[in-house]
């Protein structure tokens, strides 16, 4: 659990927490303590979730925080954690006995053996957090020296190696990067993902173990998910279908149950496998509301409302995405709260309330644009497109959704490269510009039959082409149409059409 909370998996509060529960059931003295507080029991329990808040995690960059603090979480949280406590914990040469946290640091009545052995327990994770940090700092180290290799040589890289790479630090670090480069570079993070497996397995120590089997799972899960993202349906169905049958009978603690379950709903989504998707999000939540994990719930959560909105139940959809913002910080848990605020544009879009949406997308623009990635200055063209087209602010619409048409090729994502183009002709027929539709269909021919395009949505899109090219097309039937090409995915699996 402590690993799990300095790498900020879980917020500093659930260690005191458990600290307090495992002194009371372990140490009969120190229970016998406990029950002759009385009322006082309250106000400490108070202290425990008052003073000692939830931390930060730590970040990948040489183990600081990206705040710049010195990467004890705990003892940044801390009310009397001084500067100069921190510099001697960091240098790990303290010889003094550091004063613990004031939340930690509870007069029981003349020195109880409750208050003894929080201290010492206390002063000890402090000890404990000054080597992780080392360890943080050299998995760092590993990981930047590792990626001066061309990806095609990192697993003999690995495999070579005698010493560097044989961490646990360097397995989290690795899996860490994974993620973080899942949106910039799919391929990429792909394959850091599949190296965490080959570095546990020859880290001394990791296997067997409970944290080595469970990164294990986690990196082969993220591979598949890298896969999805960078298109490779098949291959990551494969992996994540593999994944699951070795896991047949296996345990699994709800958080990283959870985790499994929401990605693969993600796949599914993708897939139009959609009551596959909610039976895996059904299950994902229930996990994660048990886990702790109230980023991972939200997540969860989020995918949930976008399964509704594309069932067409926007209402479900909004109402959803509002609850799962309830348990998000939007500066702690940037991502999954945008995903819920785009969510809801859209839903409110759906329902023709676009002055909502634009309030909303307002609200929260800057956030969106202080990303440095491409696919969320993407979103945002979609969403401020959806909503000009809502208001009749068709001259609007029209550039912003010639923006996403452009960026899509960029990316070279098919799919929504043929709905951009749908969109985009949707603003010009409400114009009368019916010769400027039947032009860019003819440009997005090659979108239109893209082998990685399931059957009904090529036949879907075949009958807008036909349409645009006899210039028969009306703004009634392309909404139609669009609408259709959500819906029709539920009922094909592409990879199986490959």
């Amino acid at each position: 659990m402590y690993y799990q909370v300095a790498t900020g998996r879980r917020p500093v509060r659930s260690l005191a927490e458990h600290l307090h529960q495992h002194l009371i059931a372990q140490c009969p003295e120190c229970r016998a303590a406990w029950e002759a507080l009385g009322e006082g029991r309250q106000e400490i329990l108070a202290m425990l979730g008052r003073q000692v808040t939830e931390g930060e995690p730590m970040a990948a960059a040489a183990g600081e925080l990206a705040d710049g603090s010195d990467g004890l979480p705990f003892l940044d949280d801390a009310p009397s954690a001084t500067p100069e406590l921190r510099g001697r914990v960091a240098q790990g040469t303290s010889q003094r006995r550091p004063r613990p946290p004031a939340a930690m640091a509870i007069d029981l009545r003349g020195g109880s053996p409750y208050s003894s052995a929080f201290d010492r327990v206390t002063r000890q994770l402090e000890e404990e957090a000054a080597r992780l940090r080392t360890r943080r700092r050299r998995a760092e180290r590993e990981l930047r020296h590792l990626l001066k290799f061309p990806a095609a040589e990192r697993r003999q890289r690995v495999l070579a190696a005698r010493t560097r790479y044989r961490s646990r630090a360097f397995a989290e670090r690795l899996l860490e990067e994974s993620r973080r480069r899942v949106r910039t570079d799919a391929r990429e993070a792909a394959g850091l993902a599949e190296l965490v497996p080959l570095v546990v397995l020859w880290t001394p120590g990791a296997l067997p173990s409970a944290w080595g089997d469970e990164l294990v799972i986690r990196a082969r899960a993220w591979q598949a998910n890298a896969l999805r993202v960078a298109g490779d349906l098949h291959r990551a169905d494969h992996e994540l279908s593999t994944l699951r049958r070795e896991l047949t009978g296996r345990p699994l603690n709800d958080e990283i149950a959870g985790e499994l379950d929401s990605l693969e709903a993600s796949l599914r989504l993708d897939q139009g496998r959609f009551p596959e998707a909610g039976t895996c999000l059904d299950r994902a939540v229930e996990c994660l509301a048990e886990s702790g994990q109230p980023e991972a719930w939200a997540r969860a959560m989020v995918q949930r409302a976008e399964l509704y909105r594309l069932l067409g139940q926007s209402s479900e959809a909004l109402e959803t995405a509002r609850e799962a913002l309830s348990r998000l910080d939007p500066e702690k848990h940037t991502v999954p709260y945008l995903c819920a605020i785009g969510t809801q544009v859209l839903a409110l879009c759906d329902l023709d309330r676009p002055r909502e949406a634009r309030h909303l997308l307002t609200e929260n623009a800057s956030r969106w644009r202080r990303s440095p990635e491409d696919w969320w200055l993407l979103r945002l063209a979609i969403f401020e497109g959806r909503i000009y087209f809502g208001l009749g602010e068709m001259t609007a619409a029209e550039g912003s959704f010639r923006l996403v048409l452009q960026r899509c090729r960029d990316l070279g994502l098919d799919y929504e490269s043929a709905m951009a183009t749908i969109d985009l002709s949707m603003a010009l027929l409400a114009q009368g510009r019916t010769a400027e539709v039947r032009r860019l269909t003819s440009e997005a021919a090659p979108v239109f039959i893209s082998r990685d395009l399931h059957r009904e949505s090529l036949a879907a899109l075949a009958l807008f082409q036909r349409a645009a090219q006899a210039e028969s097309l009306t703004l009634a039937s392309a909404r139609r149409i669009r609408e259709y090409l959500d819906r029709s995915r539920m009922r094909s699996h592409p990879a199986a059409d490959s």
